[in-house]
């Protein structure tokens, strides 16, 4: 709904005169994530976290039964397998994020290498190391956050240190009317 009334506004304005578009001016700022920037999790972390979960839940399933005679409510899960479940999903969610990621950063750099290796295979008297094709894998040290998924790692302009944040990014009309045009968030950090 907002953005269709940033819409008409911007129409509205264009045509009573107040909006031409020309030369625009782009600034950005960084909004802290509601996210700690010690919950970030690296692939290669994600991956062994897995697996550790993953035997913990099976032993904890393992477990007697008489355990469960003890329980006051035998169909809840016990606290710990619980949590540790809770733990997996958000770890396997992280984890195919960053494997969709990668797949979507590869086929995009696809096209690129298409063109380097007929290049490299056009050439005579090859020198030169061979273009590498783009790796589906995400790469260990990647990472994301499990507070925050859709937060990165940056780097704030006025210090030397690094935050969990959002880039938001405003495109205003530079001549004379002074008019947002447009507004986003980005990944990046420039």
């Amino acid at each position: 709904a907002i953005e269709a009334a940033f819409a008409q506004v911007l129409l509205l304005a264009r045509e009573t005169g107040l909006l031409r578009l020309g030369v625009v001016s782009i600034n950005g700022t960084k909004i802290d994530a509601d996210a700690s920037k010690y919950r970030s999790v690296r692939y290669d972390r994600i991956r062994a976290l897995r697996e550790q979960l993953a035997v913990d839940i099976a032993k904890l399933m393992d477990q007697p039964e008489h355990a469960d005679a003890t329980d006051r409510d035998p169909q809840a899960l016990p606290e710990e397998l619980a949590r540790r479940e809770t733990l997996k999903a958000k770890l396997d969610e992280a984890c195919a994020r960053l494997e969709a990621d990668a797949k979507a950063q590869a086929e995009a750099a696809r096209p690129a290498y298409e063109k380097k290796k007929a290049a490299y295979d056009a050439k005579t008297g090859r020198r030169g190391r061979a273009p590498k094709p783009p790796d589906d894998e995400p790469p260990p040290d990647r990472q994301t956050s499990l507070t925050g998924p859709d937060s990165r790692l940056m780097r704030r302009s006025d210090a030397h240190e690094f935050r969990q944040a959002y880039n938001a990014q405003a495109i205003v009309c530079a001549e004379g009317s002074q008019l947002i045009v447009t507004t986003g968030v980005v990944a990046t950090s420039a």
